[in-house]
């Protein structure tokens, strides 16, 4: 292979590296941020994000999920791609940053003994 080819293959791969560490960076959150906002959750989810029955109704423990998947789950909420109508409210009016926050804050919870 050219050395010409190659070098500019390795730029493209390190660049490439360097926005993805970048865009995962910029989305994990700050679990204080989080915390001041868990008040929202707690009424249905559990003060430490354990879940519930309610009537005939499970509402899923939201504590030690994977936090990408918790940002994803409320981006859709407050974007209404995902329907209910209490967290879309709640999501509606949350900024990124909490909602990024929220993620980090349940995802980081510790088990309980």
């Amino acid at each position: 292979m050219d050395s010409a080819v190659l070098a500019a293959a390795l730029t493209v791969i390190r660049g490439t590296i360097l926005i993805l560490m970048g865009a995962h960076a910029a989305a994990a959150g700050d679990p204080m941020v989080g915390k001041a906002s868990a008040p929202l959750c707690a009424g249905c989810h559990g003060h430490r994000g354990e879940g519930k029955v309610v009537g005939p109704e499970a509402i899923p423990s939201i504590a030690r999920q994977h936090e990408a998947y918790l940002v994803r789950s409320m981006r859709m909420y407050k974007t209404g791609e995902r329907k209910e109508k209490v967290m879309n409210e709640i999501f509606g009016r949350l900024s990124d940053e909490e909602i990024a926050g929220l993620a980090a804050y349940y995802a980081g919870m510790k088990q309980r003994l």
